[in-house]
């Protein structure tokens, strides 16, 4: 029988206060150590210009790792899984979760890392519930702006906006007292990808601020409180 319960820190550990706390903290209590988003590639008419995102991206990355003096402890783990297929040119983000559902029920320690099996991954662990997709809009929204914030040399911040994916939208234990507030919620609202509900299960974010955004799905309450936190609408329609 496979055990489903959560694991805790190790003895002796001192949580970290910094500011990607919570990414570093949750490493050690899910005794599991890779993190960051998956990214899924939906744009390919521009080798060149998506050369260029994915070096500001990871630039920007290295940024907020300097400045919160988490290199050394989140550095060597940082793993970037950029998914490219031509087949998924301007895929729906409905396709794009399923193709990263597939993508998760896949995982293991040889492929993912020591630990990635483990039962409570999916459930607790932002990499294997969030995904990134960057389609033509995405990419065309994208611009820099110069960082002078950091040490010799010329950098950049990244801005423009990328789409976050909720992987677990639709797979969410239901609370039957919420039904007729929720059927409240679904009504009335512009379809976006077919979808007429508040919650479409994705939205937009700063392209530039990633790190902050896998930061914060470290949850503090449920995983559904937070995810309805955010204002998806007002995003997806930005």
């Amino acid at each position: 029988m496979v055990d489903h319960s959560l694991p805790s820190y190790p003895p002796g550990y001192t949580r970290n206060r910094g500011g990607l706390a919570d990414t570093i903290n949750t490493r050690y209590r899910l005794r599991y150590r890779k993190w960051n988003f998956v990214v899924f590639r939906g744009t390919y008419e521009d080798d060149a210009l998506w050369a260029k995102f994915v070096a500001l991206l990871k630039d920007n990355y290295a940024a907020r790792l300097e400045r919160e003096e988490a290199q050394d402890e989140l550095g060597p783990d940082l793993e970037w899984t950029i998914i490219e297929d031509k087949a998924l040119e301007g895929a729906s983000r409905n396709a794009i979760r399923a193709r990263f559902l597939e993508w998760i029920a896949a995982r293991s320690d040889e492929r993912d890392g020591p630990g990635a099996a483990a039962p409570w991954i999916p459930k607790e662990c932002p990499r294997f519930k969030y995904c990134i997709y960057v389609d033509r809009a995405c990419l065309d929204s994208l611009t820099v702006a110069r960082n002078y914030r950091r040490g010799p040399g010329i950098h950049w911040y990244l801005r423009g906006q990328v789409v976050v994916i909720d992987g677990t939208h639709g797979h969410h234990d239901e609370d039957p007292d919420d039904e007729d507030e929720d059927e409240d919620e679904d009504e009335g609202y512009e379809p976006l990808e077919g979808n007429p509900a508040w919650d479409v299960g994705w939205t937009y974010v700063d392209a530039g601020f990633l790190t902050g955004t896998y930061e914060s799905l470290h949850l503090k309450m449920t995983d559904w409180e937070t995810t309805q936190a955010w204002d998806w609408r007002t995003s997806c329609s930005n």
